[in-house]
C-alpha cells in the first residue's frame, strides 16, 4: 500500500521501572568479570591476547574443560592475582553496574544493541504494544466484539486484526501499514539486575536469571509517522490519529494495572519488605503518574517479563462470561493458542509476575512514560 504522510511526532520514552528488550543472547560466568558490583562483559580477542602474552591460553582451556561451574573471576583469582587495572580495560567490551542488591544468578540476559553496541528500544517493540492497545480499546468500547477474539482464540487464529477495520480494509492491510515507528536513540546507560518470578501460587518470589535492563528515569528518543492513502480516506474518511493512540494506551494501561493490584491485594501479608507490599506501592504510584499524563502523554509496558494482561487481549476478556467458561474448561476442547492461555491462568488469574530488584525493592519490567511531540 502506498501511503501519504499525514503526521510526524517525536517521542520521548522514559523508563519508570527497569525495562529489558532481550536480543535472544545470554552470558554465562566465563563471558563476564564481577569486580566492585560492576560487571565487566569480555571482548574475547582481547582475552585472548592477554592469555597469550601471559602463557596462559592452555591453562584456560584445561580450566574451561575441567571445571564443573567454570568462571572467569575463579580463573583470574587463580592464575591472573595481581593484574593491573590496565588489564581489565583491555579486555573488557562494555561494563554494567548492578541494580539489584543480591545478585543470585550467574547467567545474564543480555539487552537489545546495534551495530555500535549500543542498546536501544526497537520500533517494532513499541508498534507492538499501540496495536495490542488499540485492538484493547476497541473490545472496550464494543464488547460484542468479543465473541469474534473468542472464535479466533478457539480456532487457533491470528488475525485479531480483523478488529480493526474498516480501517485496514486491504487484503493485506495491516496496522503497520498505518502505523510507522523507528527505532529510539541510542541508551549508554545499561545496567544489571537480578529477575525474579513472584509467584501468587508458591507465595514468594524465586530468583531466576540476571537481566540487563533500562534502569529509571533513562529516556530515549523516537519517531513516529502516521500514514494514509486514497483508499483509507475513501473508505473511511481518514486514517488513525494520534490522539486515538493516546487514549488506547491509556485505557490498556488503566486495565493493567487495576488487573495487577487486584492478583497483588490478596498476596499481602502485612511486612512492608514483602514482595507483594513492594509491587502494590509501586502499582499505587504508577496510578498516580497515569493521572497526570496530559493530553499527549501516555503510559505503555515494553519488553520481557510484561505478563499476560500486558501483552494480550486478556485483559479485556477476563470479566466475559464465556471466556471464563472456556477457562474452566481445564484441558478439553480448543487449539494450541486456547490451551496456551490455560496453562498460564491459574483461577482465573495469571500466577507469575516477573519483577527486578533494585536495591532491595521488587519492580515490575516495563513501563515507560511516552510523550508524543510535533516533529
Amino acid at each position: 500500500m502506498s501511503g501519504r504522510i499525514l503526521e510526524r511526532y517525536r517521542l520521548e520514552i522514559t523508563a519508570l521501572s527497569p525495562v529489558h528488550i532481550g536480543d535472544g543472547g545470554r552470558l554465562t560466568p566465563l563471558d563476564y568479570l564481577e569486580r566492585d558490583r560492576v560487571i565487566h562483559v569480555i571482548n574475547e580477542d582481547g582475552l585472548f591476547e592477554e592469555l597469550e602474552r601471559r602463557r596462559l591460553v592452555n591453562h584456560f582451556i584445561k580450566y574451561v574443560e575441567s571445571a564443573r561451574d567454570a568462571s572467569l573471576n575463579e580463573f583470574v583469582e587463580k592464575f591472573m592475582r595481581g593484574a593491573e587495572p590496565r588489564v581489565y580495560e583491555c579486555i573488557t567490551r562494555y561494563s554494567l553496574e548492578m541494580l539489584s542488591g543480591k545478585c543470585r544468578g550467574k547467567r545474564i540476559l543480555t539487552f537489545i544493541r546495534n551495530a555500535e553496541g549500543k542498546a536501544y528500544i526497537p520500533g517494532s517493540e513499541i508498534k507492538g504494544t499501540i496495536r495490542t492497545a488499540l485492538l484493547h480499546s476497541i473490545l472496550e468500547k464494543d464488547p460484542t466484539k468479543i465473541s469474534i477474539v473468542l472464535r479466533m482464540l478457539a480456532s487457533d487464529q491470528r488475525n485479531e486484526d480483523i478488529l480493526l477495520r474498516p480501517r485496514i480494509s486491504e487484503p493485506q492491510g495491516d496496522l503497520g501499514r498505518l502505523i510507522r515507528l523507528s527505532d529510539s536513540s541510542p541508551i549508554d546507560h545499561v545496567y544489571v539486575a537480578q529477575m525474579y518470578r513472584a509467584s501468587t501460587r508458591l507465595g514468594r518470589a524465586v530468583p531466576l536469571s540476571l537481566v540487563e535492563v533500562i534502569p529509571q528515569n533513562v529516556t530515549a528518543r523516537a519517531g513516529l509517522t502516521l500514514v494514509s492513502s486514497k483508499r483509507i480516506m475513501r473508505e473511511i474518511g481518514g486514517p488513525i490519529s494520534v490522539q486515538e493512540i493516546v487514549e488506547a494506551c491509556m485505557k490498556k494501561s488503566r486495565r493493567v494495572i487495576e488487573l495487577e493490584r487486584r492478583r497483588i491485594r490478596k498476596m499481602i501479608r502485612g511486612p512492608p519488605k514483602d514482595p507483594w507490599t513492594m509491587l502494590n506501592q509501586f502499582y499505587d504510584d504508577l496510578l498516580q503518574e497515569l493521572d497526570r499524563c496530559g493530553e499527549m502523554e501516555a503510559l505503555l509496558r515494553i519488553g520481557g517479563g510484561q505478563g499476560l494482561y500486558s501483552t494480550t487481549l486478556v485483559s479485556a476478556l477476563i470479566d466475559d462470561s464465556n471466556f471464563r467458561m472456556m477457562m474452566e474448561l481445564g484441558e478439553a476442547g480448543g487449539g494450541r493458542r486456547l490451551r496456551e492461555v490455560r496453562r498460564l491462568l491459574s483461577s482465573g488469574k495469571p500466577y507469575n509476575i516477573k519483577v527486578v530488584d533494585v536495591n532491595g525493592r521488587f519492580m515490575p519490567l516495563g513501563w515507560v512514560k511516552v510523550v508524543f511531540r510535533e516533529a
